[in-house]
């Protein structure tokens, strides 16, 4: 089990680092929701099968897990209530689909600044390293 719980692991860690190099280039809707997708997936991963990995690399990457979703939780949440106005039959130039197009801004480059560290850090491979996983 313990072999399989790592190649899953380390799975996940790669399609997180596949999201955050696309947003790197677009910071879509889908593309946000991707990459808060595949944090969850790995954060859950890593809660349930910590002791098969070592548990306090595993509990260091989950709080980075948390920042990269708190920061990415103001553009989903202006993302959805974007989509919710134009669901209601709001036309550009709305005042509430302008300020929220402002707040979106603002919060795709927050976490824009957050990514880019990590994406420079290569984060992918130290995570790898440190929870003890083979490429």
């Amino acid at each position: 089990m313990q072999r399989f719980v790592r190649q899953q692991v380390a799975e996940l860690i790669e399609r997180l680092a596949l999201e955050m190099q696309a947003a790197g280039n677009t910071l879509d809707t889908a593309q946000v929701h991707r990459l808060r997708v595949a944090a969850r997936r790995l954060s859950t991963a890593l809660r349930v099968f910590g002791e098969f990995v070592r548990p306090k690399a595993a509990r260091k990457v989950r709080r980075v897990l948390r920042e990269l979703m708190r920061a990415s939780a103001p553009l989903r949440d202006r993302d959805i209530a974007i989509g919710l106005l134009g669901e209601c039959g709001a036309r550009d130039g709305d005042a509430r689909l302008v300020a929220l197009a402002g707040e979106r801004s603002e919060a795709e480059f927050q976490l824009v600044s957050m990514l880019k560290p990590l994406a420079e850090r290569g984060v992918a491979a130290r995570w790898r390293q440190r929870l003890e996983l083979s490429k």
